[in-house]
């Protein structure tokens, strides 16, 4: 699930292989933020097509999904939420009601 470092190479074979013919593909925070040279918020929103907006967060983060809460154990820096008005939101971080967990149907290209 640890896809925060992806190569170009590997950026190039999602694009072209994996996200295709209507597949679903779920990301696990801060999908490729990475690329082994550089970190950005940018490439993490290239690969997955979502909108984010980085926050500091004061507390380890807690999602709220329904009537569950979910509480990581350690803090996250920097905590990316979902700033995407096309994306549906599936969770919202307790702290400041931001949404933390999205789903997002995108065009085939």
């Amino acid at each position: 699930m640890n896809a925060w470092v992806l190569t170009p190479e590997q950026r190039q074979f999602i694009r072209d292989s994996v996200a295709q013919n209507g597949r679903t593909l779920i990301w696990n925070y801060g999908a490729g933020y990475s690329n082994g040279i550089s970190n950005s918020q940018a490439l993490t929103e290239q690969l997955t097509g979502i909108s984010l907006q980085a926050v500091k967060m004061k507390q380890n983060p807690v999602w709220i999904m329904g009537l569950d809460t979910i509480e990581n154990p350690e803090p996250l820096d920097p905590f990316l939420l979902v700033s995407d008005s096309g994306a549906e939101s599936l969770a919202l971080l307790q702290e400041n009601a931001g949404v933390a967990i999205a789903r997002k149907k995108l065009s085939q290209p």
